[in-house]
């Protein structure tokens, strides 16, 4: 059971089978006729067979993801084809991995095909849910305050405050994240809980049924408020739809074929971020500026397709009409956005980026055999996804009125910067604080210093985009207009400005091999970098 609304840029799913087993066993007297009907037809064909309610069950929900997986490879390149797209690669190929590790890359042995894991996806649908449980108000979102949480494992129901204290146990591994040393990878979806727990059942015509253990397997805990986790479900889908994206861009952007072109085949999977091998400082500069520039070219995406006010309904859609009414303040569903409504859908994608970037990050700092300096810091990744999306957005309003986005008051971007820091902030400290409580991140020093962030970012913003005197700057600054309290925007700027060197530079030659049938677009690409160098130079003194 799969169902879509198509819009006019994208087809995005409303339902899947998979989901409503999810919300079947922990949404109190929630009822499918979906449910109903596949425990009639299991319950009558397992009479004489030896197959149990729970192997039907995963064979369900397997079925029902891998469905949704090879959905979004398919509708990827139709909504933006690159005939007229050109972050869309001219020959996509994406397959599903059937690896419960988590992986999204690139084959040496088949460089034209990018493959993602299963792993990957319940990674993310997983979180998804983990984030609108504990996160209170969610892009400040006004949901049910009142809220219980059902935890798969012996740990009860608890509240979020109470929630981190009660995570010590190694043999509870939220997330499925378990360490082991000399291995790949440290993260499988094949660990699940173990032991008889009190867990929630489905009631049909009188007869009971438990909760089936896939569900056990996939996640660590849900909200029980039905809308929460609807909207967990739109956000795992725009966060597996970036992840393609990203991929993708390492086709588009020339960085396989530079590799194969250097003869660089120094481990099986390229561009796998929990394996990162140990390289040449050169290579390493160049897989940093790779991995900057596919965030930036997969958030340019997402904006793209997503940043309207088509987009917008089907968010809402769902909710309830108090909701619905806090959002659109009487006006009609598919009129001109306003700056608050623009603020909800750049809040959302922007989370939807920093979700996937979050899970790769704690599981990189964790893989012995990963190399971080083959990419960009968290930080610096996050501070670019939200410059772009800021950066994209105001495009959009700009040049494509036709998306009844409306036209940006410049006050909205200092708002969208210091909410969107928050956001980041409760992203990592939410999903880390679950997955794996014995290692600690430098993201748990940036409280007290997103003040000082915030307003370097901002000025960046408007100094990127040629108009000083918005922040009434008329001297060139230097790195030692930087304290300690926001040195990471300066390495921001750093790395942003290599990334568009290695556009301009190492990446340019490849990237017109795999795109000569738009060599146009890729000068487009080239103008756009050189443009923003130079304009990045002229307020910086240091770049």
């Amino acid at each position: 059971m799969m169902r879509q609304t198509i819009g006019n840029r994208l087809a995005w799913i409303t339902g899947m089978m998979h989901w409503d087993i999810r919300k079947a066993f922990t949404l109190p007297q929630y009822h499918s006729e979906d449910i109903d009907d596949m425990l009639v037809k299991v319950e009558s064909s397992l009479i004489n067979s030896h197959v149990g309610l729970d192997s039907a069950f995963e064979i369900s929900y397997e079925t029902s993801a891998r469905q949704m997986m090879e959905d979004r490879f398919s509708s990827y390149p139709i909504f933006m084809p690159a005939s007229t797209y050109r972050r869309t690669s001219l020959d996509f190929h994406m397959k599903r991995d059937q690896n419960s590790r988590i992986g999204a890359f690139v084959k040496a042995e088949t460089p034209s095909i990018v493959w993602m894991t299963d792993g990957m996806l319940s990674a993310i649908e997983d979180a998804s849910q983990v984030l609108l449980a504990l996160w209170e108000n969610p892009i400040g979102l006004q949901f049910t305050k009142m809220q219980t949480f059902q935890f798969p494992y012996s740990l009860g129901r608890v509240t979020p405050s109470e929630m981190f204290s009660k995570i010590d146990d190694d043999s509870v591994m939220p997330l499925r994240l378990a360490y082991r040393q000399f291995e790949d990878s440290f993260v499988d979806y094949g660990v699940g809980g173990s032991g008889e727990y009190d867990l929630p059942t489905y009631s049909l015509d009188g007869k009971v049924f438990r909760m089936p253990k896939i569900i056990v397997d996939r996640f660590l805990l849900v909200s029980q408020d039905p809308s929460r986790q609807i909207f967990a479900d739109h956000l795992s889908q725009a966060s597996l739809s970036w992840i393609i994206a990203h991929e993708d861009a390492h086709k588009y952007s020339g960085h396989i074929q530079l590799l194969r072109n250097l003869g660089i085949s120094v481990q099986d999977q390229i561009f796998n971020e929990l394996v990162a091998p140990f390289e040449d400082l050169k290579n390493i500069e160049r897989r940093r500026a790779a991995e900057l520039e596919a965030d930036t070219c997969a958030t340019m995406r997402t904006i793209d397709i997503c940043f309207d006010s088509e987009f917008l309904e089907f968010l809402t859609d769902w909710m309830s009409f108090e909701m619905r009414e806090e959002i659109y303040k009487g006006k009609k569903r598919y009129s001109e956005l306003d700056a608050r409504q623009r603020l909800i859908l750049m809040r959302f994608l922007t989370v939807s980026i920093l979700l996937p970037l979050t899970i790769l990050d704690i599981g990189t700092s964790s893989t012995p055999s990963s190399n971080l300096q083959c990419y960009p810091p968290f930080i610096v990744r996050a501070l670019n996804v939200i410059f772009t999306v800021a950066s994209r957005a105001m495009d959009v309003s700009l040049d494509q009125p036709q998306y009844w986005v409306g036209r940006f008051d410049l006050t909205e971007f200092p708002l969208f910067f210091h909410l969107a820091l928050q956001d980041m902030l409760n992203v990592y400290q939410l999903v880390q604080g679950v997955m794996d409580k014995r290692y600690s991140y430098s993201i748990r020093q940036f409280p007290n210093n997103l003040k000082a962030i915030e307003s370097s970012m901002v000025q960046a913003f408007f100094l990127c985009h040629d108009q000083p005197h918005v922040v009434n700057i008329r001297d060139t600054l230097q790195r030692s207009n930087f304290t300690e309290d926001n040195q990471v925007v300066a390495d921001f700027l750093m790395e942003r400005q290599k990334m568009y060197l290695h556009r301009s530079e190492s990446f340019l030659s490849a990237k017109k091999q795999v795109n000569q049938s738009r060599l146009d677009k890729v000068g487009e690409d080239l103008v756009l970098a050189l443009k923003s160098m130079n304009i990045a130079k002229k307020f910086y003194g240091f770049l």
